[in-house]
């Protein structure tokens, strides 16, 4: 899976904005831009993909992802 496909199952998952802003620095109006489709993710910078990616890797694309199994 490369960052851009990354960025996007970050967008699309159910982590909550203001988590997702609070981790990358990416603005909350950004994300939900990128959620409501006002802005598209492919076209945004590439920091911001970069960002959402390292979210995807450290958190998965939703909530409960990376929980721990017992």
């Amino acid at each position: 899976m490369n960052d851009m496909e990354k960025a996007q199952a970050v967008i699309a998952g159910d982590h909550k904005g203001l988590k997702i802003s609070k981790m990358t620095g990416v603005t909350r109006v950004t994300i939900s831009n990128y959620r409501t489709g006002k802005s598209d993710v492919a076209k945004g910078s590439w920091v911001v993909v970069t960002k959402l990616a390292r979210f995807y890797d450290a958190y998965g694309a939703n909530e409960y992802d990376k929980q721990i199994k017992l």
